[in-house]
């Protein structure tokens, strides 16, 4: 029975199909363009596009074409879509999917899928592999989407709701495999907004949050570093907010850059790891605290991951941290307080700040390895001339064999604990010594 979310009383408005639910959805969220390229089993769904009163179709060359044009367009608007047809179409778009995904880029694909009754028999049908599975690019879209459905008459509504909220929630792709057969399946239009903003923690939580700051903050240089999911979470406004009330010095990732306003007389450059320039370096590994906001670190980004930079000094603002010991997780992300966070908090009370670290001088440039001989290692032949192997694999021990074997200098393992007890007895620390704690930073 096809899902209406809706009273059965009300009757169903005539031609409104699961088609022009998803339709209405996406339109919800603020798309006004539909990327993609027509084929024969998205052509009942284009209908519906074309004859749409928001969106408006926009035809692509190729599929790759309009994967990066939803990518490009979601950029900037929030959330993007494409269309494809099943198999040989959705297959040219995986590309631009994947890049999506590696870029938290909120992007959907929708495929048009051969009619469930052919996909049920089995048969050897066009865009597919042959073999009767029609499931076999669905499960390659798994890998670079964050959710996916393979929709159905009875559940369609209710699935298209839970991939676009992971979608917006998530910032990364989402697929909808759409039968053509279930696209013109009777529906109902939404009776409800669809909630994205979702509650990922408690006010338990936010006051640990605070709490720890309000140890961790006081007397110590703090500098600021901020990256891209500043730009992908929509939290600009906030972050240039928060720059501008607390005047501390503050630099971004390259991945990040236009994120600030790099005129600002707190804006210290681009931070690159051991490519930086000296003054960067200088205020960011040099912060007694650096708040990270949205970073994340990549080899192109910070030098082959040559940043110095210490976690035990870091107040990480992230997405999607586990909530720990030495983590925390306030609300929802960048909704006016504080975002999520993990990092490593002080638990003793003292408000001394950690002594200055001494930054390591710049590290010399690599030079390039000199071109070896497939049959040399390290400049010496292989197998060295003492090695006593003259064959592979080698011959496998008798599993009888004793341990150590005869003739070896290794002694057997004592029966002693370290100190000297008896097997199976702790050892207790000496005069004068103490139990370490948990409780102990490294600034304690």
């Amino acid at each position: 029975m096809p899902d209406t979310r809706s009273t059965p009383n009300v009757p169903t408005p005539p031609g409104y199909t699961i088609g022009d639910y998803l339709l209405d959805r996406l339109a919800e969220l603020g798309l006004t363009e539909l990327f993609g390229v027509p084929g024969d089993f998205n052509l009942r769904f284009l209908d519906h596009v074309v004859a749409h009163e928001t969106i408006r179709w926009v035809g692509s060359a190729n599929e790759l074409n309009a994967g990066y044009t939803a990518d490009g367009y979601a950029r900037i608007r929030g959330i993007g879509a494409f269309l494809t047809t099943y198999g040989v179409g959705e297959l040219s778009a995986i590309n631009a999917l994947a890049g999506s995904y590696a870029e938290s880029v909120p992007v959907v694909q929708i495929v048009g899928a051969p009619p469930k009754e052919t996909q049920a028999s089995g048969r050897k049908i066009h865009h597919s592999l042959g073999d009767g599975d029609f499931k076999h690019f669905l499960r390659m879209a798994e890998e670079v989407t964050c959710a996916h459905a393979d929709l159905d008459a009875a559940t369609a509504t209710w699935e298209i709701d839970r991939v676009l909220r992971d979608v917006v929630f998530r910032r990364r792709p989402g697929y909808l495999m759409l039968a053509a057969d279930v696209a013109e399946v009777p529906a109902f239009p939404p009776t409800e907004p669809l909630t994205t903003d979702l509650p990922v923690t408690t006010p338990g939580a936010e006051a640990a949050f605070e709490e720890a700051l309000r140890r961790f903050l006081p007397g110590r240089r703090t500098a600021v570093l901020a990256d891209l999911l500043v730009h992908r979470l929509g939290a600009t406004e906030e972050l240039a907010s928060f720059l501008g009330d607390t005047d501390l010095p503050f630099a971004t990732l390259a991945w990040g850059k236009t994120l600030v306003d790099e005129s600002d007389e707190n804006f210290v450059g681009i931070y690159a790891g051991a490519a930086s320039q000296d003054r960067v370096r200088d205020v960011i590994e040099g912060a007694e605290a650096l708040i990270t906001l949205g970073v994340e670190y990549t080899d192109n980004t910070t030098a082959g991951f040559s940043m110095d930079l210490d976690p035990a000094r870091m107040i990480d603002v992230t997405r999607f941290a586990p909530a720990s010991v030495t983590s925390c997780s306030p609300p929802s992300p960048w909704s006016g307080r504080s975002p999520w966070c993990t990092g490593w908090w002080p638990t003793s009370t003292t408000s001394s700040p950690c002594p200055p670290r001494r930054r390591p001088s710049r590290r010399p440039r690599a030079t390039r390895p000199r071109a070896r001989s497939p049959r040399t290692e390290c400049g010496r032949s292989w197998p060295p001339s003492w090695s006593r192997r003259t064959s592979w694999p080698p011959t496998r021990a008798p599993a009888t064999s004793a341990w150590p074997p005869t003739g070896s200098r290794r002694s057997p393992p004592s029966s002693a604990s370290p100190c000297g007890a008896p097997s199976g007895t702790p050892c207790l620390p000496s005069s004068g010594q103490a139990w370490p704690t948990a409780a102990a930073g490294p600034c304690s």
